[in-house]
């Protein structure tokens, strides 16, 4: 499994210079200043693309699925729906579909965080697919990341679902949980107790 650290160039949509000017302009400043590769896609309609577009598993191989949460059903967010073919056509990277495996599942990219052979996702996932049984979906996620898969709860007063709101992958078998102490005792407790029994944490 690569894990972000290990990829060689960072996309971001290409709403972020023209939504989030300042930002963006600090985020390249630093990217320059430790000469890390990066680029802009075109065509997307929503900012945040680590959600829609494919998890890179492998050096030539990408996980590819289908970006439709619930939270993007509501007419009002039908204006953010991103297809991702027409996005890697529009930047000539088609080819990225040659060498990629379709889960078939409905999936957020930001409830994918990979912690070298683990990935860690919350349960939503089996609430966006509720035509197969848990048991489905473990296997068709194992399948497609060759990886073994940790769940964490989902605390449904956050409607995304991300797990990447949660936890930060640091390398060597540790990761960063965050600050939802703050927000639910509970929850903090219950991802904590999860997550050290296969992982190290920095709290």
């Amino acid at each position: 499994m690569i894990t972000d650290s290990h990829t060689n160039t960072v996309f971001f949509s290409g709403l972020l210079p023209k939504k989030c000017p300042v930002l963006n302009q600090s985020i390249a400043e630093i990217l320059r200043k430790h000469g890390i590769p990066f680029d802009y896609l075109v065509s997307t309609k929503d900012i945040w693309c680590r959600d829609y577009m494919p998890i890179q598993i492998d050096e030539n191989h990408f996980v590819f699925y289908e970006y439709t949460p619930d939270y993007l059903q509501d007419a009002k967010y039908h204006r953010l729906q991103t297809s991702t073919t027409e996005v890697l056509q529009a930047n000539g990277i088609q080819h990225l579909l040659q060498n990629s495996t379709k889960t078939g599942l409905v999936i957020d990219g930001g409830n994918i965080v990979k912690c070298g052979d683990t990935i860690v996702m919350t349960e939503k996932v089996f609430a966006e697919n509720k035509d197969k049984s848990r048991i489905e979906v473990e296997g068709l996620l194992k399948q497609a990341f060759h990886s073994d898969i940790l769940f964490i709860p989902w605390d449904r007063k956050e409607v995304f679902g991300h797990s990447d709101g949660v936890v930060h992958y640091s390398g060597n078998g540790k990761v960063l949980l965050t600050n939802y102490d703050q927000f639910s005792p509970y929850y903090y407790h219950r991802f904590r107790k999860t997550l050290e029994n296969v992982l190290r944490l920095y709290l």
